[in-house]
């Protein structure tokens, strides 16, 4: 009975199993310590990530349901990517435009030594890493460092051990000719860089947006969305983070500072 159940589990079919990964990487994965660099064969790339719920979660968001699938004409489509994390992004973009241009920003220090040692084991060409955070202003600001996929500009000046000193980028000045896509997952700072953008916006061809804030804030998803709007897109929304289950009956969930976790989609039909 043991062996039959032994072999029916070895023989079950990993959700991962398209980009590589068998069922007992999976549960290797799922099973080794928390934090501490370690590394896996990602679709015949080695892997190097700290956390293994953030990598699990990476692999089913990107490279399972493909949330950054775009389609473009071109064989080199320029591609923003803000919040590059550790890396899962940029490999699923080469992997699905060998020959894409990237601009990465990506200001935890944490993060940006494992993205960067990503990037020079695959030998991928095109890929520019900025460890600067994206905003409305080339400003110095106050980021708070999380070594996941936490960390976040901070609306206060506390100094603490996880807070840093950064200069940021105006994101709306590196916008200057066609770019295909836009990512932006930068932990609630994108209101004010999606307004400050605004003027921009046109050379923008597809815009994937991770949303946050608190129901104080609807203003900004109202905005935002309006811009969008006013900007020639069309979009679809998807909820990013379950956070309310029974929204009627709402208990705060501590783990998270945010009420509203959305993945928006934006694109342009014509395109």
């Amino acid at each position: 009975m043991i062996l039959n159940k032994l072999i029916r589990a070895l023989s079950r079919t990993s959700p991962y199993k398209e980009v590589g990964i068998s069922w007992i990487t999976e549960k290797t994965i799922k099973h080794t310590k928390s934090k501490g660099l370690s590394s896996i064969n990602l679709k015949g790339y080695k892997f190097f990530y700290n956390t293994r719920n953030e990598l699990v979660q990476c692999l089913i968001e990107i490279f399972t349901e493909e949330s950054y699938k775009f389609y473009s004409n071109k064989e080199e489509p320029l591609i923003f990517d803000c919040g590059s994390h550790i890396g899962s992004s940029i490999l699923y973009f080469k992997m699905l435009y060998p020959k894409c241009k990237i601009i990465a920003f990506e200001p935890d220090s944490v993060n940006y030594q494992v993205l960067t040692k990503n990037i020079e084991t695959w030998g991928f060409e095109n890929i520019s890493v900025l460890q600067n955070p994206v905003w409305n202003s080339d400003e110095e600001i106050t980021f708070h460092a999380e070594g996941s996929m936490d960390g976040k500009i901070s609306n206060n000046n506390l100094n603490t051990n996880n807070t840093i000193k950064l200069k940021a980028i105006r994101l709306s000045d590196q916008i200057n000719s066609e770019i295909d896509f836009l990512k932006i997952d930068i932990e609630g700072s994108e209101y004010e860089v999606i307004v400050d953008c605004k003027e921009k916006l046109h050379y923008v061809n597809n815009i994937f947006i991770e949303y946050h804030s608190t129901f104080l804030e609807n203003y900004k998803l109202i905005e935002i969305l309006s811009i969008l709007q006013e900007t020639g897109f069309n979009y679809y929304i998807k909820e990013s983070n379950n956070l309310y289950p029974k929204p009627f009956n709402r208990k705060k969930r501590n783990y998270s500072p945010f009420d509203l976790q959305l993945n928006i989609f934006a694109f342009r039909d014509s395109k």
